[in-house]
Protein backbone atom coordinates (compact mmCIF):
# COMPACT_ATOMS: atom_id res chain seq x y z
CA UNK A 1 0.00 0.00 0.00
CA UNK A 2 1.49 3.18 -1.12
CA UNK A 3 2.29 5.69 1.89
CA UNK A 4 1.62 9.26 2.04
CA UNK A 5 4.40 11.54 1.88
CA UNK A 6 3.13 14.25 4.83
CA UNK A 7 1.50 12.37 7.93
CA UNK A 8 -2.02 13.35 8.58
CA UNK A 9 -2.72 14.59 11.63
CA UNK A 10 -5.28 12.22 13.38
CA UNK A 11 -8.27 12.69 16.14
CA UNK A 12 -9.28 10.71 18.72
CA UNK A 13 -12.75 11.47 20.16
CA UNK A 14 -14.52 9.57 22.35
CA UNK A 15 -18.73 9.74 23.41
CA UNK A 16 -18.59 8.43 26.85
CA UNK A 17 -22.42 8.62 27.12
CA UNK A 18 -23.86 6.36 29.83
CA UNK A 19 -27.22 5.81 28.31
CA UNK A 20 -26.00 5.52 24.60
CA UNK A 21 -23.55 3.15 23.41
CA UNK A 22 -19.67 3.96 23.74
CA UNK A 23 -18.18 4.61 20.89
CA UNK A 24 -14.25 4.87 20.23
CA UNK A 25 -13.49 6.46 16.88
CA UNK A 26 -10.23 7.58 15.15
CA UNK A 27 -10.68 9.08 11.43
CA UNK A 28 -7.87 11.55 9.51
CA UNK A 29 -8.75 15.03 9.05
CA UNK A 30 -9.37 16.39 6.05
CA UNK A 31 -12.09 14.00 4.78
CA UNK A 32 -11.58 11.75 1.75
CA UNK A 33 -10.24 8.74 1.90
CA UNK A 34 -10.95 8.08 5.37
CA UNK A 35 -9.91 5.31 7.96
CA UNK A 36 -12.49 5.44 10.17
CA UNK A 37 -12.54 2.51 12.52
CA UNK A 38 -15.71 1.77 15.21
CA UNK A 39 -15.43 0.32 18.57
CA UNK A 40 -18.89 -1.00 20.23
CA UNK A 41 -19.62 -2.37 23.48
CA UNK A 42 -20.44 -5.16 21.98
CA UNK A 43 -17.13 -5.48 21.22
CA UNK A 44 -16.80 -5.27 17.00
CA UNK A 45 -14.53 -3.45 14.92
CA UNK A 46 -15.10 -1.66 11.61
CA UNK A 47 -11.95 -1.54 9.47
CA UNK A 48 -11.64 1.40 7.08
CA UNK A 49 -12.86 -0.64 4.31
CA UNK A 50 -16.37 -1.38 6.45
CA UNK A 51 -15.27 -5.10 6.98
CA UNK A 52 -16.39 -5.48 10.58
CA UNK A 53 -14.83 -7.91 13.49
CA UNK A 54 -16.24 -9.67 16.55
CA UNK A 55 -14.12 -10.10 19.03
CA UNK A 56 -14.15 -13.89 20.67
CA UNK A 57 -13.53 -14.42 24.52
CA UNK A 58 -10.85 -17.16 24.42
CA UNK A 59 -11.66 -18.35 27.46
CA UNK A 60 -15.34 -18.76 27.00
CA UNK A 61 -15.18 -19.84 23.36
CA UNK A 62 -17.00 -22.61 22.31
CA UNK A 63 -14.80 -25.53 20.23
CA UNK A 64 -16.32 -26.09 16.52
CA UNK A 65 -17.37 -29.62 16.37
CA UNK A 66 -19.40 -31.58 14.30
CA UNK A 67 -17.70 -31.84 10.29
CA UNK A 68 -15.03 -29.69 9.40
CA UNK A 69 -14.99 -27.40 6.67
CA UNK A 70 -14.95 -28.24 2.69
CA UNK A 71 -11.83 -26.24 2.91
CA UNK A 72 -10.01 -28.25 5.26
CA UNK A 73 -10.67 -31.53 4.09
CA UNK A 74 -8.24 -32.73 1.88
CA UNK A 75 -9.84 -34.97 -1.18
CA UNK A 76 -6.34 -36.45 -2.35
CA UNK A 77 -3.84 -38.50 -1.53
CA UNK A 78 -0.41 -37.46 -1.40
CA UNK A 79 2.90 -38.70 -2.72
CA UNK A 80 4.16 -40.00 -5.97
CA UNK A 81 1.71 -40.13 -8.82
CA UNK A 82 1.80 -43.86 -10.61
CA UNK A 83 3.30 -42.10 -13.46
CA UNK A 84 6.32 -41.75 -11.02
CA UNK A 85 5.77 -45.46 -9.53
CA UNK A 86 6.45 -47.03 -13.23
CA UNK A 87 9.48 -45.29 -13.93
CA UNK A 88 11.95 -44.97 -10.75
CA UNK A 89 13.69 -48.02 -9.56
CA UNK A 90 15.96 -47.92 -6.32
CA UNK A 91 19.38 -49.12 -8.47
CA UNK A 92 18.99 -45.89 -10.21
CA UNK A 93 18.89 -42.36 -8.84
CA UNK A 94 18.76 -40.75 -12.37
CA UNK A 95 15.55 -42.53 -13.40
CA UNK A 96 14.21 -40.16 -10.66
CA UNK A 97 15.59 -36.85 -12.29
CA UNK A 98 15.05 -38.25 -15.86
CA UNK A 99 10.98 -37.65 -14.44
CA UNK A 100 11.41 -34.11 -14.69
CA UNK A 101 14.09 -34.01 -17.30
CA UNK A 102 12.39 -35.77 -19.83
CA UNK A 103 14.04 -36.75 -23.55
CA UNK A 104 12.04 -33.86 -24.82
CA UNK A 105 13.50 -31.43 -22.18
CA UNK A 106 17.05 -32.80 -23.70
CA UNK A 107 16.56 -33.18 -27.08
CA UNK A 108 15.03 -29.77 -27.76
CA UNK A 109 18.60 -28.45 -25.66
CA UNK A 110 20.48 -31.03 -27.61
CA UNK A 111 18.87 -29.35 -31.51
CA UNK A 112 19.19 -25.95 -30.08
CA UNK A 113 22.27 -26.40 -29.26
CA UNK A 114 23.24 -27.43 -32.74
CA UNK A 115 21.55 -24.97 -34.81
CA UNK A 116 23.42 -22.30 -32.45
CA UNK A 117 26.49 -24.18 -33.23
CA UNK A 118 26.50 -24.46 -36.70
CA UNK A 119 25.25 -20.99 -36.80
CA UNK A 120 28.23 -19.50 -35.63
CA UNK A 121 30.70 -21.60 -37.09
CA UNK A 122 29.23 -21.12 -40.64
CA UNK A 123 28.89 -25.07 -40.87
CA UNK A 124 25.96 -26.62 -41.75
CA UNK A 125 26.87 -30.82 -40.84
CA UNK A 126 30.34 -30.42 -38.72
CA UNK A 127 29.06 -29.64 -35.40
CA UNK A 128 26.74 -32.33 -33.42
CA UNK A 129 25.77 -33.04 -30.07
CA UNK A 130 24.74 -36.15 -28.74
CA UNK A 131 21.93 -37.09 -26.23
CA UNK A 132 24.43 -38.93 -24.15
CA UNK A 133 27.01 -36.08 -24.38
CA UNK A 134 24.43 -33.93 -23.17
CA UNK A 135 23.44 -35.72 -20.04
CA UNK A 136 27.79 -35.64 -19.45
CA UNK A 137 28.08 -32.36 -19.58
CA UNK A 138 24.78 -31.87 -17.27
CA UNK A 139 26.31 -34.87 -14.76
CA UNK A 140 29.71 -32.39 -14.54
CA UNK A 141 27.88 -29.23 -13.40
CA UNK A 142 25.98 -31.08 -10.52
CA UNK A 143 29.57 -32.93 -10.11
CA UNK A 144 30.98 -29.34 -9.48
CA UNK A 145 28.46 -28.08 -7.28
CA UNK A 146 28.02 -31.21 -4.93
CA UNK A 147 32.15 -30.85 -4.85
CA UNK A 148 32.28 -27.40 -3.68
CA UNK A 149 33.79 -26.30 -7.09
CA UNK A 150 31.51 -24.23 -8.67
CA UNK A 151 33.85 -21.02 -7.88
CA UNK A 152 36.98 -23.25 -9.44
CA UNK A 153 38.27 -22.04 -12.57
CA UNK A 154 36.80 -24.36 -15.67
CA UNK A 155 40.62 -25.13 -16.70
CA UNK A 156 41.10 -25.77 -13.22
CA UNK A 157 38.92 -28.87 -13.50
CA UNK A 158 41.01 -30.85 -15.62
CA UNK A 159 44.23 -30.36 -13.14
CA UNK A 160 45.91 -33.19 -11.99
CA UNK A 161 46.30 -31.99 -8.84
CA UNK A 162 43.42 -29.71 -8.49
CA UNK A 163 40.93 -31.07 -10.83
CA UNK A 164 38.24 -33.52 -10.70
CA UNK A 165 38.90 -37.06 -11.44
CA UNK A 166 35.47 -37.38 -12.88
CA UNK A 167 35.92 -34.61 -15.60
CA UNK A 168 38.90 -36.33 -17.29
CA UNK A 169 37.37 -39.20 -17.52
CA UNK A 170 33.77 -37.78 -19.04
CA UNK A 171 35.17 -35.43 -21.42
CA UNK A 172 38.09 -33.28 -22.70
CA UNK A 173 37.76 -29.73 -21.77
CA UNK A 174 37.19 -28.50 -25.05
CA UNK A 175 34.27 -30.18 -25.51
CA UNK A 176 33.25 -29.20 -22.61
CA UNK A 177 34.10 -25.44 -22.66
CA UNK A 178 32.36 -26.08 -26.48
CA UNK A 179 29.12 -27.15 -25.22
CA UNK A 180 29.33 -24.53 -22.86
CA UNK A 181 29.65 -21.81 -25.33
CA UNK A 182 26.98 -23.28 -28.14
CA UNK A 183 24.33 -24.53 -25.52
CA UNK A 184 21.12 -22.71 -26.14
CA UNK A 185 17.30 -23.66 -25.19
CA UNK A 186 15.40 -21.82 -28.09
CA UNK A 187 15.55 -21.38 -32.10
CA UNK A 188 17.08 -17.93 -32.63
CA UNK A 189 14.82 -18.13 -35.90
CA UNK A 190 11.70 -17.56 -34.16
CA UNK A 191 13.21 -15.90 -31.28
CA UNK A 192 12.13 -12.26 -32.26
CA UNK A 193 8.54 -12.99 -32.73
CA UNK A 194 8.26 -15.20 -29.36
CA UNK A 195 9.73 -12.34 -27.34
CA UNK A 196 6.68 -9.80 -28.73
CA UNK A 197 5.04 -11.67 -26.15
CA UNK A 198 7.06 -13.17 -23.94
CA UNK A 199 10.20 -11.76 -22.33
CA UNK A 200 11.18 -15.52 -21.19
CA UNK A 201 10.96 -17.06 -24.71
CA UNK A 202 14.83 -17.45 -24.40
CA UNK A 203 13.81 -20.40 -21.73
CA UNK A 204 10.29 -20.75 -21.66
CA UNK A 205 9.92 -23.58 -23.14
CA UNK A 206 12.27 -25.98 -21.01
CA UNK A 207 10.61 -24.10 -17.56
CA UNK A 208 7.10 -25.02 -19.12
CA UNK A 209 7.77 -28.20 -19.38
CA UNK A 210 10.03 -28.96 -16.05
CA UNK A 211 7.04 -27.45 -14.29
CA UNK A 212 3.99 -29.84 -16.27
CA UNK A 213 6.97 -32.82 -14.90
CA UNK A 214 6.59 -31.92 -11.36
CA UNK A 215 2.95 -31.63 -11.51
CA UNK A 216 2.94 -34.98 -13.34
CA UNK A 217 5.35 -36.75 -10.65
CA UNK A 218 3.71 -35.92 -7.56
CA UNK A 219 0.81 -34.82 -5.57
CA UNK A 220 1.08 -32.12 -2.80
CA UNK A 221 -0.30 -32.51 0.45
CA UNK A 222 -2.56 -30.32 2.95
CA UNK A 223 -0.30 -27.72 3.08
CA UNK A 224 1.46 -25.16 0.42
CA UNK A 225 4.34 -22.42 0.97
CA UNK A 226 3.66 -19.29 -1.91
CA UNK A 227 6.94 -17.13 -1.71
CA UNK A 228 9.64 -15.50 -3.90
CA UNK A 229 13.05 -17.26 -5.10
CA UNK A 230 15.80 -14.83 -5.93
CA UNK A 231 18.13 -17.01 -7.68
CA UNK A 232 21.38 -14.55 -7.90
CA UNK A 233 22.43 -13.38 -10.93
CA UNK A 234 24.20 -10.06 -12.34
CA UNK A 235 23.71 -10.56 -16.26
CA UNK A 236 22.37 -8.43 -18.51
CA UNK A 237 18.62 -9.11 -18.29
CA UNK A 238 15.38 -7.29 -18.98
CA UNK A 239 13.61 -8.73 -15.61
CA UNK A 240 16.22 -8.65 -13.36
CA UNK A 241 15.30 -7.59 -9.64
CA UNK A 242 16.86 -5.82 -6.70
CA UNK A 243 15.90 -6.73 -3.54
CA UNK A 244 17.95 -5.13 -0.93
CA UNK A 245 16.94 -7.18 1.84
CA UNK A 246 18.46 -10.51 0.06
CA UNK A 247 21.64 -11.42 0.89
CA UNK A 248 22.47 -11.70 -3.43
CA UNK A 249 20.65 -8.01 -4.31
CA UNK A 250 20.37 -9.04 -7.62
CA UNK A 251 19.13 -11.72 -9.40
CA UNK A 252 15.99 -13.58 -10.98
CA UNK A 253 12.91 -14.05 -9.45
CA UNK A 254 10.69 -16.76 -8.91
CA UNK A 255 7.67 -16.94 -7.72
CA UNK A 256 7.13 -20.84 -6.07
CA UNK A 257 4.60 -23.10 -4.44
CA UNK A 258 6.27 -25.85 -2.32
CA UNK A 259 4.76 -28.78 -0.51
CA UNK A 260 5.05 -28.25 3.19
CA UNK A 261 5.92 -31.91 3.79
CA UNK A 262 8.19 -33.12 1.57
CA UNK A 263 9.54 -29.56 0.78
CA UNK A 264 8.77 -30.52 -3.15
CA UNK A 265 8.72 -27.91 -5.99
CA UNK A 266 4.70 -28.12 -6.97
CA UNK A 267 4.53 -25.07 -9.18
CA UNK A 268 6.43 -22.22 -9.96
CA UNK A 269 6.64 -19.12 -12.88
CA UNK A 270 9.07 -16.43 -13.03
CA UNK A 271 8.94 -12.93 -12.93
CA UNK A 272 9.18 -10.25 -15.55
CA UNK A 273 7.99 -7.03 -14.36
CA UNK A 274 4.37 -5.55 -15.50
CA UNK A 275 1.91 -8.64 -16.94
CA UNK A 276 -0.78 -7.65 -19.61
CA UNK A 277 -2.47 -10.74 -18.37
CA UNK A 278 -3.23 -9.20 -15.02
CA UNK A 279 -6.30 -7.56 -14.15
CA UNK A 280 -6.64 -3.72 -13.85
CA UNK A 281 -7.64 -3.85 -10.16
CA UNK A 282 -6.23 -7.25 -8.70
CA UNK A 283 -3.15 -6.74 -6.91
CA UNK A 284 -0.43 -8.70 -8.31
CA UNK A 285 0.24 -10.73 -4.92
CA UNK A 286 -3.46 -11.85 -5.21
CA UNK A 287 -2.96 -12.63 -8.89
CA UNK A 288 0.38 -14.88 -8.21
CA UNK A 289 -1.33 -16.95 -5.61
CA UNK A 290 -4.31 -17.42 -7.98
CA UNK A 291 -1.79 -18.90 -10.41
CA UNK A 292 0.40 -20.95 -8.69
CA UNK A 293 -2.80 -22.10 -6.35
CA UNK A 294 -4.67 -22.82 -10.01
CA UNK A 295 -3.72 -26.82 -10.30
CA UNK A 296 -4.52 -27.55 -6.75
CA UNK A 297 -7.86 -25.52 -6.01
CA UNK A 298 -11.33 -27.39 -5.03
CA UNK A 299 -9.29 -30.33 -3.16
CA UNK A 300 -9.29 -28.86 0.44
CA UNK A 301 -5.31 -27.50 0.75
CA UNK A 302 -4.17 -24.95 2.83
CA UNK A 303 -2.04 -21.91 1.34
CA UNK A 304 0.40 -20.41 3.91
CA UNK A 305 1.72 -16.93 2.41
CA UNK A 306 3.36 -13.92 4.49
CA UNK A 307 2.46 -10.30 4.49
CA UNK A 308 3.09 -9.80 1.13
CA UNK A 309 -0.01 -11.73 -0.30
CA UNK A 310 -2.34 -12.07 2.52
CA UNK A 311 -5.37 -10.27 2.57
CA UNK A 312 -9.44 -10.65 3.19
CA UNK A 313 -9.77 -10.18 -0.67
CA UNK A 314 -7.40 -13.41 -1.44
CA UNK A 315 -8.94 -15.52 1.51
CA UNK A 316 -12.52 -15.12 0.01
CA UNK A 317 -11.40 -16.00 -3.49
CA UNK A 318 -9.34 -19.13 -2.18
CA UNK A 319 -12.35 -20.13 0.30
CA UNK A 320 -14.48 -19.97 -2.72
CA UNK A 321 -12.47 -22.34 -4.27
CA UNK A 322 -12.35 -24.58 -1.04
CA UNK A 323 -8.91 -23.98 -0.50
CA UNK A 324 -8.18 -22.24 3.20
CA UNK A 325 -5.32 -19.28 3.89
CA UNK A 326 -3.23 -18.31 6.56
CA UNK A 327 -0.99 -15.88 6.85
CA UNK A 328 0.70 -12.87 8.30
CA UNK A 329 -0.92 -9.67 7.17
CA UNK A 330 0.62 -6.19 6.42
CA UNK A 331 -1.03 -3.70 9.51
CA UNK A 332 -1.18 -1.33 6.90
CA UNK A 333 -4.44 -2.95 4.80
CA UNK A 334 -7.54 -1.64 4.99
CA UNK A 335 -8.82 -4.79 6.06
CA UNK A 336 -7.55 -4.12 9.54
CA UNK A 337 -9.15 -2.27 11.72
CA UNK A 338 -7.04 0.94 13.37
CA UNK A 339 -7.70 -0.27 17.47
CA UNK A 340 -5.70 -3.51 16.40
CA UNK A 341 -2.88 -0.89 15.37
CA UNK A 342 -2.79 1.29 18.26
CA UNK A 343 -3.58 -1.05 21.24
CA UNK A 344 -0.13 -2.03 23.35
CA UNK A 345 -1.45 -5.60 24.29
CA UNK A 346 0.33 -7.33 27.79
CA UNK A 347 3.23 -9.60 26.86
CA UNK A 348 1.61 -13.42 25.43
CA UNK A 349 -1.37 -12.00 25.39
CA UNK A 350 -3.81 -12.91 22.67
CA UNK A 351 -6.80 -11.33 20.62
CA UNK A 352 -8.99 -13.12 18.69
CA UNK A 353 -11.38 -11.88 15.72
CA UNK A 354 -13.73 -13.27 13.20
CA UNK A 355 -16.70 -12.58 10.47
CA UNK A 356 -17.78 -13.89 8.13
CA UNK A 357 -15.18 -15.20 5.94
CA UNK A 358 -12.40 -15.19 8.06
CA UNK A 359 -10.38 -15.27 11.49
CA UNK A 360 -8.07 -12.51 13.11
CA UNK A 361 -5.39 -13.64 15.37
CA UNK A 362 -3.33 -10.36 17.37
CA UNK A 363 -0.92 -11.82 19.29
CA UNK A 364 2.29 -10.14 21.52
CA UNK A 365 5.02 -12.32 20.80
CA UNK A 366 7.82 -9.70 21.67
CA UNK A 367 7.47 -6.41 24.46
CA UNK A 368 7.04 -3.61 21.18
CA UNK A 369 6.08 -5.86 18.64
CA UNK A 370 2.67 -8.17 17.78
CA UNK A 371 1.43 -9.87 15.07
CA UNK A 372 -1.34 -10.09 13.08
CA UNK A 373 -2.62 -13.67 11.65
CA UNK A 374 -5.64 -14.15 9.40
CA UNK A 375 -7.15 -17.47 8.17
CA UNK A 376 -10.17 -19.21 7.11
CA UNK A 377 -8.69 -22.51 8.63
CA UNK A 378 -9.07 -21.84 12.15
CA UNK A 379 -12.71 -21.21 13.04
CA UNK A 380 -11.61 -21.23 17.25
CA UNK A 381 -8.41 -21.69 18.88
CA UNK A 382 -6.72 -23.09 21.77
CA UNK A 383 -3.83 -21.63 23.29
CA UNK A 384 -0.35 -23.93 24.40
CA UNK A 385 0.03 -24.00 28.00
CA UNK A 386 3.09 -22.95 28.48
CA UNK A 387 4.23 -19.98 29.53
CA UNK A 388 4.01 -18.09 26.41
CA UNK A 389 0.69 -18.96 26.33
CA UNK A 390 1.18 -19.62 22.03
CA UNK A 391 -2.11 -19.42 20.12
CA UNK A 392 -3.14 -22.81 17.43
CA UNK A 393 -2.61 -20.19 14.76
CA UNK A 394 1.02 -19.19 15.27
CA UNK A 395 1.72 -22.73 15.84
CA UNK A 396 0.69 -24.09 12.73
CA UNK A 397 1.95 -20.90 10.80
CA UNK A 398 5.56 -21.40 12.53
CA UNK A 399 5.59 -25.07 11.18
CA UNK A 400 4.52 -24.17 7.54
CA UNK A 401 5.23 -20.95 6.47
CA UNK A 402 9.18 -22.43 5.84
CA UNK A 403 8.69 -24.39 2.35
CA UNK A 404 10.17 -22.17 -0.01
CA UNK A 405 13.03 -21.25 2.26
CA UNK A 406 14.15 -25.07 2.36
CA UNK A 407 13.96 -26.11 -0.50
CA UNK A 408 15.47 -22.49 -1.49
CA UNK A 409 18.47 -23.14 1.00
CA UNK A 410 19.23 -26.57 0.03
CA UNK A 411 19.43 -25.25 -3.90
CA UNK A 412 21.78 -22.84 -2.91
CA UNK A 413 23.78 -25.63 -0.76
CA UNK A 414 24.73 -27.92 -3.63
CA UNK A 415 24.33 -25.61 -6.75
CA UNK A 416 25.43 -25.42 -10.05
CA UNK A 417 25.74 -22.33 -10.90
CA UNK A 418 28.88 -20.81 -12.19
CA UNK A 419 29.36 -17.89 -13.90
CA UNK A 420 27.86 -16.20 -17.13
CA UNK A 421 27.23 -13.67 -19.54
CA UNK A 422 24.03 -15.36 -20.49
CA UNK A 423 21.10 -15.32 -17.96
CA UNK A 424 19.19 -18.26 -19.63
CA UNK A 425 22.47 -20.09 -18.80
CA UNK A 426 21.18 -18.89 -14.92
CA UNK A 427 17.57 -19.97 -15.69
CA UNK A 428 18.92 -23.71 -16.82
CA UNK A 429 21.30 -23.89 -13.36
CA UNK A 430 18.28 -22.72 -11.19
CA UNK A 431 16.11 -25.42 -12.82
CA UNK A 432 19.03 -28.13 -12.49
CA UNK A 433 18.92 -27.50 -9.01
CA UNK A 434 15.53 -27.73 -8.60
CA UNK A 435 15.01 -30.81 -11.00
CA UNK A 436 17.96 -32.23 -8.31
CA UNK A 437 15.65 -31.45 -5.23
CA UNK A 438 12.72 -33.03 -6.80
CA UNK A 439 13.97 -36.03 -7.91
CA UNK A 440 15.74 -36.54 -4.47
CA UNK A 441 11.98 -36.02 -3.01
CA UNK A 442 10.43 -38.67 -5.23
CA UNK A 443 13.22 -41.34 -5.04
CA UNK A 444 13.42 -41.07 -1.19
CA UNK A 445 9.45 -41.53 -0.95
CA UNK A 446 9.57 -44.86 -3.55
CA UNK A 447 12.87 -46.57 -2.39
CA UNK A 448 14.09 -47.86 0.60
CA UNK A 449 17.97 -46.54 0.25
CA UNK A 450 18.80 -43.68 2.86
CA UNK A 451 21.04 -41.83 0.89
CA UNK A 452 22.02 -38.62 2.00
CA UNK A 453 21.11 -35.55 -0.21
CA UNK A 454 25.20 -35.05 -1.45
CA UNK A 455 25.63 -39.06 -2.09
CA UNK A 456 22.44 -38.89 -4.09
CA UNK A 457 23.82 -35.94 -6.56
CA UNK A 458 26.96 -37.84 -6.54
CA UNK A 459 25.41 -40.55 -7.58
CA UNK A 460 23.37 -38.91 -10.33
CA UNK A 461 26.34 -37.20 -11.39
CA UNK A 462 28.24 -40.83 -11.95
CA UNK A 463 25.29 -42.47 -13.64
CA UNK A 464 24.72 -39.30 -15.95
CA UNK A 465 28.48 -39.38 -17.56
CA UNK A 466 28.87 -42.80 -17.15
CA UNK A 467 27.48 -43.74 -21.31
CA UNK A 468 30.24 -40.82 -22.17
CA UNK A 469 32.78 -42.63 -19.78
CA UNK A 470 32.29 -45.69 -21.57
CA UNK A 471 32.33 -44.33 -25.15
CA UNK A 472 35.00 -42.76 -24.49
CA UNK A 473 37.04 -45.84 -23.26
CA UNK A 474 39.38 -43.28 -21.15
CA UNK A 475 42.85 -44.86 -19.56
CA UNK A 476 44.48 -41.92 -17.42
CA UNK A 477 48.49 -41.60 -18.12
CA UNK A 478 50.07 -41.43 -14.87
CA UNK A 479 52.89 -39.01 -16.01
CA UNK A 480 51.27 -36.53 -17.41
CA UNK A 481 49.33 -33.52 -15.60
CA UNK A 482 47.30 -32.90 -18.53
CA UNK A 483 46.66 -35.25 -21.16
CA UNK A 484 46.93 -34.24 -24.60
CA UNK A 485 43.50 -34.96 -25.03
CA UNK A 486 42.36 -33.23 -22.12
CA UNK A 487 44.86 -30.04 -23.02
CA UNK A 488 43.16 -26.76 -23.87
CA UNK A 489 45.40 -25.02 -27.53
CA UNK A 490 47.77 -22.20 -25.80
CA UNK A 491 46.95 -19.32 -27.61
CA UNK A 492 49.70 -18.33 -30.62
CA UNK A 493 51.27 -15.96 -28.86
CA UNK A 494 54.44 -14.14 -30.42
CA UNK A 495 56.54 -16.42 -33.11
CA UNK A 496 59.64 -17.78 -31.57
CA UNK A 497 63.10 -19.23 -33.35
CA UNK A 498 62.62 -22.63 -34.62
CA UNK A 499 65.30 -24.46 -32.16
CA UNK A 500 66.97 -26.64 -35.19
CA UNK A 501 67.20 -23.39 -37.73
CA UNK A 502 67.71 -19.73 -36.27
CA UNK A 503 66.91 -18.21 -39.64
CA UNK A 504 62.89 -19.45 -39.54
CA UNK A 505 60.29 -18.48 -36.64
CA UNK A 506 57.04 -20.61 -35.59
CA UNK A 507 54.35 -21.25 -33.01
CA UNK A 508 54.47 -24.89 -33.01
CA UNK A 509 55.84 -26.75 -30.09
CA UNK A 510 56.68 -30.38 -29.75
CA UNK A 511 58.28 -32.44 -26.65
CA UNK A 512 57.10 -32.36 -22.83
CA UNK A 513 59.85 -29.00 -22.83
CA UNK A 514 57.59 -26.93 -25.37
CA UNK A 515 60.50 -26.32 -27.77
CA UNK A 516 59.91 -24.49 -30.99
CA UNK A 517 60.32 -26.75 -34.00
CA UNK A 518 59.21 -25.73 -37.35
CA UNK A 519 57.16 -27.76 -39.84
CA UNK A 520 59.49 -27.77 -42.47
CA UNK A 521 62.35 -29.16 -40.22
CA UNK A 522 60.02 -31.72 -38.51
CA UNK A 523 59.03 -32.68 -41.68
CA UNK A 524 62.35 -33.34 -43.54
CA UNK A 525 63.71 -35.60 -40.74
CA UNK A 526 63.34 -37.10 -37.59
CA UNK A 527 65.12 -35.14 -34.78
CA UNK A 528 65.12 -36.45 -30.85
CA UNK A 529 65.14 -33.83 -28.23
CA UNK A 530 68.09 -34.61 -25.69
CA UNK A 531 66.25 -33.57 -22.59
CA UNK A 532 62.61 -34.92 -23.04
CA UNK A 533 63.71 -37.82 -25.44
CA UNK A 534 60.76 -36.98 -27.50
CA UNK A 535 60.57 -37.46 -30.91
CA UNK A 536 60.06 -34.22 -33.06
CA UNK A 537 57.04 -34.57 -35.65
Amino acid sequence: MEHSATQKRRKIGVAPSSGQAAHLSVSTAGGGDSFNSVLDTAGKLIAPDGSVWREVDLSTQRQEVGKRAAENVLKEVPGPTPHAKRYVTEDSVSSAWRLFFDNTILEHIRKCTEAEARRQLGDDSRWSLSLNELEAYIGLLYARGVSGAKNIPVLDLWSKDWGLAICKSTMSRNRFLEIARFIRFDVKSTRSARLQTDKFALFSYVWNRFIENCQAAYIPGAFITIDEQLFPSNTRCPFTQFMPAKPDKYGQKYWLAVDVEANYLVNGFPYLGKNDKRGCNERLSDFVVMKLMQPFLGKGRNVTTDNYFTSVELAKNLKQKKTSLLGTVNKARREIPREIKKVKYPLYDCKFYKNDDASLTVYQGKKNKHVILLSTMHSSIGIDGNPKKTPETVKDYNQTKCGVDIVDAMAKSNSVKASSRRWPVHSFYNTLDLAAINAYVVYKKLTTNSLSRKKFLRRLSEELTSENRKARNYIPDPDSELESDDSVDEPPGKRQACQLRRNCKTNHSVGKCKKRVCGKCSAKTLHVCVKCSEVAH
